[in-house]
């Protein structure tokens, strides 16, 4: 199986947003002559894994590598933006350093929005 194929479904049963530093939504008025609005956020998100003896037995076997994936999608992210009208600048993220001990596997991404 490709990670593709169920790299959703792990993640909403073994991903865990753990932080949320000052985040705050602004809607976003499309320039004059275009259509629409959009609303976004600014802020810290932090993300991890839940303990691997706390997920169902179905996942176990892809817990290990997990990590990897979570930093690699963090890191792809700077380039690629997340989420909805990247391609006019929203969505702009960026990986921090974790500040927990090298143990705990953690994805930090700030989203400027505004």
């Amino acid at each position: 199986m490709q990670v593709h194929e169920f790299w959703p479904q792990f993640a909403g049963d073994c991903i865990l947003v753990d932080e949320m530093t000052a985040v705050n939504t602004t809607r976003w008025e499309f320039a004059e002559g275009t259509r629409g609005a959009a609303t976004g956020f600014s802020g810290t998100v932090g993300f991890s894994l839940i303990p691997k003896g706390k997920i169902k037995a179905s996942w176990q076997e892809y817990w290990e590598g997990a990590a990897t994936v979570m930093q690699s999608l963090a890191q792809f992210a700077f380039y690629s933006g997340v989420g909805h009208h990247t391609t006019i600048g929203m969505g702009q993220c960026r990986p921090l350093p974790n500040s927990q001990s090298a143990t705990r596997k953690e994805t930090r991404s700030h989203h400027p929005r505004t």
